[in-house]
């Protein structure tokens, strides 16, 4: 027996309304993505403490966004001599240049997906410095560098994506005198 007009119109009628409720449905923002993955945790933390928390929770914020995994900020702070506390808190000598890590971690107004990128591309941050790309696998290298290499690609977080990386990205900025703790100390300057 064929299914009745009833029957088909009834079936439009739920894909339909399903379809709504999905468009209906908030997206994530990068903030909120960062926030809800367990590996990604610090990131968050650094978004918070930076007051950049907010700019990352905007849902259109357009941008490719590399988020660097919890492993990738104990090595941070271990590099400069630091427990993970003097680098994750609020307040301290190491904050501004935190804001300015992350800013080099955003591509803004463009959306990149794994697949859009070409070997030697040039992506310009929110901190107007450099970052290049390199495939096989897919690595992301500040100026001056060591190169990160993207673990998890194409997280769509309302209008941007977001690539994880197991390295923090440093600016030239920010490391200007090896090692790094001479920057941010006012002990060791």
């Amino acid at each position: 027996m064929a299914p009745s007009k009833a029957a088909f119109a009834f079936a439009a009628l739920l894909l339909a309304a399903s379809g709504l409720a999905l468009a209906q449905q908030p997206c994530v923002t990068p903030y909120q993505s960062a926030a809800r993955n367990s590996e990604l945790t610090f990131v968050a933390q650094a978004m918070q403490i930076t007051g950049l928390a907010s700019t990352f929770n905007n849902t259109a914020l357009k941008a490719t966004i590399f988020l660097p995994k919890n492993e990738a900020f104990t090595a941070l702070a271990s590099s400069m001599g630091l427990d993970l506390n003097q680098v994750l808190t609020s307040n301290t000598p190491f904050t501004p240049y935190l804001g300015q890590i992350l800013e080099y971690h955003v591509v803004p107004s463009q959306v990149l997906h794994a697949a859009d990128f070409t070997q030697g591309e040039v992506l310009n941050t929110v901190l107007n410095q450099t970052l290049t790309v390199g495939l096989s696998p897919l690595t992301i290298t500040p100026t001056g560098g060591k190169a990160a290499t993207v673990t998890f690609t194409d997280f769509i977080a309302c209008d941007a994506i977001e690539h994880v990386l197991d390295t923090v990205l440093v600016p030239q900025s920010v490391s200007c005198h090896p090692p790094l703790q001479s920057c941010f100390l006012p002990s060791s300057r």
